[in-house]
C-alpha cells in the first residue's frame, strides 16, 4: 500500500517526482515505510561541462547547511560523512558509502542505518545521481530512496516521518530552495 506518485515542476528544467509505499518485511512486528524523491533537472551544455562542477556537491550543497567531509566523486569504495550545521538532526553525522563512481556519469551511495531522532526507529538508503548527454543537453537525475524502520512505531507515525523527512517540508523543500538555484548559480558561471 502506498501513495499515488507525484510530480512537481519547478521552473522550466526541474521536475521532483516522488512516492510513499508501505514495505513488507520478514521479522514479525517490523514495519517499514519508503519514500522516494526523484529530482531531474535538464541544462543547455554538454555533460563535460556540467560534471566538474556538479560532482563538487559542497560547492552547491552548503548554503541549506550540509558539508561532506570529503568529495564523494572521489571516494569511490569509501566512506564519506554527511554533515549538517542547519540545526536538523537529519543529516548530521552520516556515514555514506561510495560504492560506484563513473567519471562524467553516475555517483552511487548507500546511506548506512541511523536511528530515528525519536530512538524508536531506524532508516537507511540509497542514492545514486546520474549524467546523460541528450543531444547538446545534460539530463541529471538524482534518485534518493529512504526506507523508515520501527518495532515499536504505528505505519501511520512512519509515514509522517517519513514524508516530513523526504518531500515539501524535506528533502524536496531544501532542493527546490538550495540545491537546485545553487547549482544553476555555479552552472551559470561556467
Amino acid at each position: 500500500m502506498g501513495s499515488e506518485r507525484t510530480t512537481i515542476r519547478h521552473g522550466k528544467n526541474v521536475d521532483f517526482t516522488s512516492y510513499l509505499v508501505e514495505r513488507d518485511m520478514p521479522i514479525e512486528g517490523l514495519s517499514a515505510v519508503e519514500a522516494t524523491v526523484d529530482v531531474s533537472l535538464r541544462f543547455a551544455l554538454p555533460v563535460a561541462t556540467v560534471w566538474p562542477v556538479f560532482k563538487d556537491w559542497n560547492s552547491w550543497m552548503s548554503r541549506y547547511g550540509y558539508r561532506w567531509t570529503s568529495n564523494p566523486a572521489d571516494e569511490e569504495n569509501n566512506i564519506v560523512y554527511l554533515e549538517s550545521s542547519s540545526g536538523t538532526n537529519f543529516g548530521t553525522g552520516i556515514p555514506y558509502v561510495v560504492r560506484r563512481v563513473v567519471p562524467k556519469h553516475l555517483i552511487y551511495l548507500e546511506s548506512l542505518p541511523q536511528f530515528l531522532a525519536t530512538g524508536d526507529g531506524f532508516w537507511s538508503g540509497h542514492n545514486v545521481a546520474s549524467l546523460r548527454e541528450e543531444g547538446e543537453e545534460t539530463l541529471i537525475t538524482v534518485y534518493m530512496e529512504h526506507t523508515f524502520f520501527s518495532q515499536e512505531l504505528p505505519l501511520e507515525e512512519l509515514r509522517r516521518i517519513a514524508s516530513e523527512l523526504m518531500f515539501e517540508k524535506g528533502a524536496i523543500g531544501f532542493w527546490r530552495e538550495y540545491f537546485v538555484p545553487d547549482l544553476e548559480s555555479r552552472l551559470a558561471e561556467v
